[in-house]
């Protein structure tokens, strides 16, 4: 046996080798770059709750005596012992004493040290090379990085590792690095490209920059044209064009009026001389020149008849639709051939380009691009419906018909869409419900048909007949009978309930969990469109936080609550507004001015006119010492100070010091100082 295991053991190790990754995300560690004998994995014992470094077998190589153990890099890993971090090395020998209260990753036998509030630098004989002096770092590459961005003054700069040599001195307010190579840093509100090999500016004075692909940007100049750099900071296309972006694989480019095409290596496929360019389709693209409209390949080879087209409409089965005054046809760009006439005609496509509807003579047809027209005529068609009904208009009813045959089956007085999968349809002044494959999912037997979402997109109902509503789920069930004067589902097993004017909460077995006796629910907490507990009931005037259990969580007041988000309430009266959380539970006795929305674990909260912060358990993290304040965003907030905008870290220290006039945010909400 002893034999056996002897010859299987090398083989194990050969396997365990390969499955290396698998092993190693087991034990909680990251693929690494190694110099020990062993590959060494960080692993936390069960038992002592500490942590220690295995081999790929499982077995312990240094013992687990550390309160954190990260991965090693080379030959050195930082540990945590108690509350300060030294560094080890392959034989778990403590090489740098630990006592720092912060240390990064080391990269060629040296590493950043925090000590108190500052940086400085040092190597694993614990030789102090740069004195503590950097108020924050940011490394670029935690393996073989050889820069790092420094942050002295409010303002940042990048070093060189080796030599601590500064190669861009501390000026800039914001920085992003955007590869190994490179990085864009934000001065006196313009953007400049670093490149990290020699700390050179290979642009400067950028107005904006916006990401075109993995490794591709496109920038604005100073005097308002653009151009293209990549990851590597090498300008691909130059600053020449009043506008350019991406269309398909080419960027498209516009200069005195007139639009062209590149490649993304700057080369010219089409030179700029057209008044439009459409979205480029199956290597074939639509432009406009005098007014005429051409389909061209992208050898700028012509690929429509010789007539004179005033517009056109590209798909993505390599057809285009072609139009000039009251004429269209549908064109083959593969086969160059029509593939409907080019006579007196209206043609549209559908959004989903599955589609045509084709109208003469003010009867309309479908036309599908595999099986050509439909048989049925119709005076209209919502082809936009799809994929698998449309509706179909002939007089005044409407028809649920399935493409490409499009037979005129059941009529309906109104066909209305509800989502993609549904369709409410009334006939003689009756509901029902249609399902998108033509199921019946409520058929047209009710008064009104009301439906509410939640957040996973699960539809609930509610149904009226003969006066009364009931509730069913969305595959058509009825689960409480049509018996009540409203009711409002909270969940499948939730409902709040109306009888002789009053409001109670009822069970999906229908039993009463509370008997009516509300006037009225609010509910500013949801999950999609439906209720989410608590929510606010009100009788005789008062109001109160209420559970789904039945309870009333807070006292019946005459106030009015505000849900806050991150499971905080405010009660909001003539004193001002204090706040309480999901189980009605008044965090502390202040009151406030205002409270805007939670974000990130923190609330701007105004009293006696001056700004500050609260955390989600009510607690003043930040005082109340600013003029104006905006809600924290990416772990930073914007606030106002003497007339001046600056940006506060997490813990309300100034991250960069009130010098701005104004902050702008961009159409995704990205937010910036406007500093003069």
């Amino acid at each position: 046996m002893k034999l056996l295991e002897k010859k299987l053991k090398p083989l194990f190790r050969i396997y365990l080798a390969i499955l290396s990754l698998v092993v190693g995300s087991q034990m909680g560690a990251f693929a690494q770059i190694f110099d020990c004998e062993e590959e060494l994995f960080s692993k936390k014992d069960k038992k002592t709750r500490l942590f220690g470094y295995v081999n790929m077998l499982g077995e312990y190589r240094i013992p687990p005596t550390f309160l954190k153990a990260n991965p090693f890099s080379g030959k050195y890993a930082v540990v945590q012992q108690g509350k300060k971090f030294g560094v080890i090395n392959c034989d778990g020998i403590l090489v740098v004493p630990a006592d720092y209260d912060e240390l990064s990753a080391f990269i060629n036998s040296k590493g950043w040290f925090r000590k108190g509030n500052l940086w400085g630098f040092l190597d694993t004989k614990g030789k102090v090379l740069i004195q503590p002096q950097y108020e924050d770092i940011e490394e670029i590459n935690t393996f073989s990085g050889a820069v790092s961005w420094v942050k002295k003054n409010g303002v940042w700069g990048l070093i060189n590792r080796e030599n601590g040599r500064m190669m861009v001195n501390p000026v800039y307010e914001t920085f992003s690095t955007i590869s190994d190579s490179a990085g864009i840093a934000r001065k006196k509100g313009l953007l400049e490209l670093v490149y990290f090999g020699d700390g050179r500016i290979i642009i400067s004075d950028m107005k904006q920059i916006k990401k075109a692909g993995p490794n591709l940007f496109i920038y604005e100049s100073q005097d308002k044209k653009y151009g293209v750099f990549n990851s590597l900071a090498f300008i691909t296309i130059r600053p020449t064009w009043d506008t350019l972006f991406l269309n398909g694989n080419f960027f498209q480019t516009r200069k005195f009026g007139k639009s062209g095409l590149l490649t993304f290596k700057g080369t010219e496929i089409f030179e700029p001389q057209y008044e439009s360019i459409s979205p480029i389709h199956g290597g074939f693209v639509g432009v406009k020149k005098d007014g005429k409209y051409q389909v061209l390949n992208l050898q700028n080879t012509l690929e429509t008849p010789n007539q004179v087209f005033t517009n056109g409409q590209l798909t993505s089965e390599g057809l285009v639709v072609l139009k000039n005054n009251e004429k269209s046809g549908l064109w083959d760009l593969k086969q160059k051939k029509w593939l409907i006439p080019f006579i007196e005609q209206t043609i549209r496509i559908s959004n989903n380009d599955m589609w045509l509807e084709v109208t003469k003579s003010t009867k309309a047809q479908l036309f599908d691009f595999k099986t050509g027209f439909s048989p049925t005529f119709w005076d209209s068609l919502n082809i936009e419906d799809g994929p698998r009904l449309i509706r179909g208009y002939v007089g005044n009813k409407t028809f649920l018909t399935k493409p490409p045959e499009m037979a005129q089956n059941q009529p309906f007085d109104q066909v209305n869409k509800i989502n993609d999968q549904l369709f409410l349809v009334q006939s003689n002044h009756q509901f029902g419900i249609f399902t998108s494959s033509g199921t019946v999912l409520f058929s047209p037997e009710y008064e009104s048909i009301e439906w509410m979402e939640s957040a996973s997109k699960e539809m609930f109902f509610t149904v009226k007949k003969e006066g009364q509503w009931g509730a069913a789920n969305q595959q058509g069930k009825l689960l409480i009978p049509t018996r009540f004067e409203s009711i409002l589902p909270t969940s499948p097993n939730y409902y709040f309930a109306k009888q002789k004017g009053k409001w109670g909460l009822l069970s999906g077995a229908e039993k009463w969990i509370t008997e009516p006796r509300f006037d009225s629910i609010t509910y500013p907490k949801k999950s999609g469109q439906l209720p989410v507990f608590p929510v606010v009931v009100w009788k005789k005037g008062k109001s109160c936080l209420f559970s789904s259990k039945g309870e009333e969580l807070s006292e019946l007041i005459a106030h009015q609550w505000t849900y806050l988000e991150q499971d905080v309430w405010g009660q909001v009266s003539a004193k001002g507004i204090q706040l309480f959380n999901n189980l009605g539970k008044q965090l502390n006795d202040a009151y406030f001015q205002e409270v805007q929305l939670y974000s990130e674990g923190k609330a701007p909260i105004k009293q006696a006119d001056k700004w500050g912060f609260a955390n989600a358990f009510g607690k003043i993290v930040i005082p109340c010492q600013f003029e104006e304040v905006l809600p924290y965003q990416k772990n930073i907030a914007y606030a106002k100070s003497g007339g001046k905008w600056g940006v506060l870290k997490q813990n309300g220290s100034w991250l960069v010091k009130p010098v701005g006039v104004a902050v702008d945010q961009d159409e995704f909400g990205n937010r910036k100082l406007v500093i003069p």
